[in-house]
């Protein structure tokens, strides 16, 4: 078959008689060895790299990287949830980005708090690429009167495995 599938801290294994919860992951794939079905790489990427990316984001703790469509109106119109939505994250369908999001990254702690930016008022703002080694790597939007999570901005330049970001018709 194909995919995978992990859990985050649900299983009880016995060792020496002490029971530990721990995370496990599973990856079946008939052609695991295969340039990955989603999404061609500049370098060698299969299947398999792919499926244990995605579960080990999953293992960490992380969701699926979904998408928000609203057409023309954006964020007003007729919007419709789509699962794996988000092309640039492993945790989504993994089309152009093989990194996890910005959101995620500092989730999980690789973003410190000092290296995020929180904007809660107009103004002209500057942040780095996510992947740079020091300054500002994210910034925040605070919505005045919505108490929600902010909406995420991030930079990422088309490098390693952003390499894709620089195709058409992202490029434009």
């Amino acid at each position: 078959g194909g995919g995978g599938c992990s859990y985050v801290g649900k299983n009880d294994v016995n060792v020496a008689d002490t029971v530990y919860r721990i995370s496990k992951a599973w990856v079946g794939l008939d052609s695991f060895n295969q340039p990955s079905w989603w999404g061609e790489q500049p370098f060698s990427w299969t299947n398999l790299d792919y499926v244990m990316s995605h579960e080990l984001g999953h293992s960490l703790g992380l969701l699926h990287a979904n998408g928000w469509d609203c057409q023309d109106q954006i964020l007003y119109g007729d919007c419709q949830h789509i699962e794996y939505g988000n092309y640039f994250d492993t945790m989504g369908s993994n089309s152009y980005s093989l990194h996890f999001n910005g959101f995620y990254k500092e989730l999980l702690g690789w973003v410190k708090p000092e290296a995020s930016l929180l904007i809660n008022q107009s103004g002209r703002y500057t942040i780095n690429d996510l992947e740079s080694g020091s300054g500002i790597k994210l910034a925040k939007i605070k919505v005045l009167n919505f108490d929600n999570v902010p909406f995420y901005l991030e930079y990422r330049k088309a490098t390693g495995f952003d390499e894709r970001l620089k195709e058409d018709p992202l490029f434009s």
